[in-house]
Order: structure tokens, then C-alpha cells, then sequence
């Protein structure tokens, strides 16, 4: 927003983003049962998704939020830390489950796996927030080929939280290293050799043109939004684009299922 002006008009309804975490200072109306329900009481610390503004935005001293969008803090979680997970963690969830298809079933089964847990999942921009959390997510659910795009300093770190494979995007040859790589340690079933994406990203030249190269008849793609068009420089706004369908139309190959995440929608 401050580099770019992006949704401005929105802030002062909204008052920030979505994160937020505190201490409950008080149960009030119907949720008072649901609160009791979940185990949360005054005093408890907790942290929440929330992003309907008003009571809700989380940017003022005190918010009022129906119970259900409240979680406990962990002990040994600041809230500060605590504020920066649940984004995070909804955005993974939603854009698996419901852009990707993936199964994360919860409580897991005893014994469960996945259907697709040998098929290669990309997750470029893996280093960044979102990225970070669908690693550690996908191979606590038992995806097996967790396969991740960052630059080449945060390798060691992903693969310490769960990355399968690697891969410098700054490489010129990233897209060829990935298909190999997919080819030799994939499901064997054939076409897509990668047939789940995520692009925490959403940049039209830096992560969806090398994207169209690796998605294939079958692959499915979900795209964090908005797609970056151009960033702003101190001359020029920047340009947004929220159809995924108007992005590089004439390079997806046919049968690629295109999907623009909407983590908001989550509560649907």
C-alpha cells in the first residue's frame, strides 16, 4: 500500500490487514457460548484472521470478533509473533484445498495419506511468508515432493523446514533444472510432470512467464493476487491485475486449470 497505493481508499474502514493478535478481555452476545465452547476464557491470549473492518479492524486498542476466527496462542508465542501466523496459515489452507484440490484433512487420520503423495507440488516463492507456511504445511500432511523456488540463500533453511528439492529461480536454466528433476522424481503417471503450482508471488514476468513453461495440460495453477504488471518506481504507478484469465493468455498451454487465490473467500 505505501509503495503502491493498492486498495488506499479501502484503509480507513479497514484499518489494516487481517492479522491480529491480543488478550481477551471479554466474552459478550451469542459468541459468549461458542468462546466457552472452544476452550477460550478472559485472559486467554489468542490470535485471529479478521478483515471485515469496523469492530473487526484490527489496527485500534480493543476489536470485537465472533469466536469462531479466535485461536489460543501457543505458550512460548509472542503476539507479536503470533499476529504474523494466521494470514499465513488461512492463505495455505484455502488456496491448497480449494484452488489446488489437495486433501488436508484435520484431525489427520492415524495412518492417512494423501492421494498425490508422490506428485511434485511447486511452490515458487517459497521463501516469502505464504511460501514458507505451504512448505511446512504440505509435508506435515505428507506431500512428499514438496519442490521449492527461492533465491539460492534460503535453501538451506527450507530444506531445514521441509522442502524436498531446491531451485534457484535467479538461474537461467530454473525451468529446465525443475521439469528434470519432476521427470526422474515424480508419480510416474505421465503429463503434468508437475501437476500442482503455487505461485506466492503473483508477478507477470518474474514468476507466471517461467510458470507457463512448466505448467502443463492438466497442471493446476494458483496464483497469489493480485499478479504484479509493473512495480511502482518513484516516476511510475504501479499496475495490478486480479483476472489470472487476462495473463499471458497465448503461453499457458491448453488444459492448465488457472486459478487467482482469494484467501477472503475462505469463510465461504
Amino acid at each position: 500500500r505505501a509503495d503502491g497505493g493498492l486498495l488506499v481508499p479501502s484503509w480507513p474502514a479497514q484499518m489494516g490487514g487481517g492479522g491480529a493478535a491480543g488478550t481477551v478481555v471479554a466474552l459478550v452476545g451469542a459468541d459468549a457460548n461458542d468462546a466457552a465452547l472452544k476452550g477460550l476464557r478472559v485472559g486467554d491470549k489468542v490470535m485471529a484472521f479478521a478483515f471485515h473492518g469496523g469492530k473487526e479492524a484490527n489496527h485500534q486498542e480493543y476489536i470485537t470478533i465472533p469466536a469462531y476466527l479466535a485461536g489460543r496462542v501457543p505458550e512460548g508465542v509472542s503476539l507479536q509473533e503470533a499476529s504474523t501466523v494466521p494470514v499465513n496459515l488461512v492463505t495455505v489452507f484455502h488456496t491448497a484445498t480449494t484452488d489446488l484440490e489437495l486433501e488436508l484433512p484435520w484431525p489427520i487420520p492415524q495412518g492417512w495419506t494423501p492421494a498425490a503423495a508422490d506428485a511434485p507440488i511447486l511452490v515458487w516463492g517459497a521463501s516469502s511468508s505464504v511460501g514458507i507456511y505451504a512448505v511446512q504445511v504440505l509435508r506435515h500432511w505428507g506431500y512428499r515432493q514438496v519442490l521449492a523456488v527461492s533465491s539460492g540463500r534460503h535453501h538451506e533453511y527450507l530444506r531445514r523446514v521441509g522442502a524436498t528439492a531446491c531451485f534457484d529461480y535467479t538461474k537461467p536454466d530454473v525451468v529446465q533444472s525443475i521439469l528434470a528433476y519432476a521427470r526422474e522424481n515424480g508419480s510416474g503417471a505421465g503429463e503434468p510432470q508437475v501437476p500442482y503450482i503455487l505461485d506466492c508471488i503473483g508477478s507477470l514476468e518474474g514468476t507466471l512467464r517461467p510458470l507457463t513453461s512448466i505448467a502443463q495440460r492438466g497442471s493446476r495453477v494458483a496464483v497469489m493476487l493480485p499478479v504484479i504488471l509493473k512495480d511502482a518506481t518513484e516516476e511510475d504507478e504501479p499496475e495490478y491485475e486480479m483476472d489470472v484469465s487476462k495473463c499471458l493468455p497465448d503461453k499457458w498451454a491448453e488444459g492448465v486449470i488457472l486459478r487467482g487465490a482469494r484467501t477472503h473467500f475462505y469463510l465461504q
